[in-house]
């Protein structure tokens, strides 16, 4: 237990009892979708949307080729990642979303985004206005976007039926996409810069290059290390005993899948980058492996980030490119932000 009514769980067993609940006696808040109200993760009413917020995800990702991909990667190595990493997110899923999308939306995703990130490693008050107006404008443009578009997207056509406004439609919508694209970027990000070497102590101005993919499973080992939901979080609502302990309502369940995934009881050799490790994976890992958390609350878009990552470490235009490091630590935000860098095709 914490000071001031908080508990941290980092038993497995335990994190997943914690985090099935969404309601009573444990409510949790969807982060993507907090400005709806009445939005509750795993709700009966919400489970439409839900439903067809993963379908349309799904839909993208059977469209993402390889050279779609490749195509995506060298329109602009200019933009930092995580930061670039999302673009490309952007522009294979809004259209698939929100088919006929114009420019400009996507455009105003971009500056979103980078703005977003900016604020994650610079939380200046400069950065929050940046960040406000940039989500602002999108928002704007989405609904416009909406505006436009006719009754038989399936998507759309459930936010509609569960929910009471436009405005609310926009927020879910908005919400999808930009969960969706930014778990993606960070994994994606996480995933090149180990497997060309980074470590905490790699320093700012460092050049990696990216060798050919390394066996077993380079995506799951990176997240391991790495999970965007590092820090889950649980509310109170009615007396519950956490493992031994009493939790009465008001007080804070936070479960870190940032060091579950370290457990020596687990992992052999637990800080160490080891893909291949995935090719025998030990016993009960599954326990023991959260990185979008799990239950009703989970990311919508976790299969999307896993097979999109992997689709994306193979591409070969990636082996021997290199990577500038412009930042030298990660930020434990709201997500797990690795540390910005440049990419640099041969």
């Amino acid at each position: 237990m914490l000071a001031g009514g908080s508990f941290l769980v980092t038993d497995p067993q335990l994190a997943r009892t914690v985090l099935k609940s969404t309601t009573e006696p444990l409510r949790a808040e969807s982060a993507p979708f907090g400005e709806i109200p009445g939005w509750v993760p795993g709700s009966a009413s919400g489970r439409p949307a839900t439903i067809a917020m993963a379908t349309a995800i799904e839909s993208a990702l059977r469209e993402s080729s390889p050279d779609r991909m490749a195509d995506l990667l060298t329109e602009d190595l200019t933009v930092p990642w995580p930061v670039g990493a999302g673009e490309l997110c952007l522009r294979l899923v809004v259209p698939h979303v929100l088919p006929n999308t114009r420019e400009r939306l996507l455009s105003r995703y971009s500056r979103s985004l980078a703005a977003l990130v900016g604020l994650a490693h610079d939380g200046s008050r400069v950065g929050r206005w940046k960040s406000r107006l940039a989500h602002s404008r999108t928002l704007s443009g989405l609904y416009g976007e909406l505006e436009r578009t006719d009754p038989g997207n399936e998507l759309v056509d459930a936010l509609r039926t569960v929910l009471d406004s436009k405005d609310e439609v926009t927020l879910a919508m908005d919400g999808m996409i930009g969960a969706a694209c930014r778990a993606t970027s960070v994994a994606l990000s996480w995933a090149l810069l180990l497997r060309a070497g980074w470590t905490p102590q790699t320093p700012a101005g460092a050049v990696l290059q990216v060798p050919p993919v390394p066996s077993g499973d380079p995506v799951r080992e990176a997240l391991r290390l790495w999970p965007p939901a590092w820090l889950l979080h649980r509310d109170v609502r009615q007396p519950i005993a956490i493992g031994d302990r009493k939790a009465e309502p008001g007080d804070q369940v936070y479960i870190c899948t940032y060091l579950m995934h370290r457990r020596p009881q687990v992992w052999e050799d637990p800080e160490a980058y080891r893909p291949e490790r995935w090719i025998d994976p030990p016993e009960r890992y599954r326990d023991a492996y959260l990185p979008f958390g799990v239950g009703p609350a989970a990311c919508v878009g976790a299969r999307f980030v896993l097979d999109l990552s992997s689709r994306f470490q193979a591409l070969r235009e990636l082996v021997g490119a290199e990577l500038r490091m412009i930042g030298t630590a990660p930020v434990m935000g709201p997500l797990c932000d690795p540390p910005r860098f440049v990419v640099s095709l041969g």
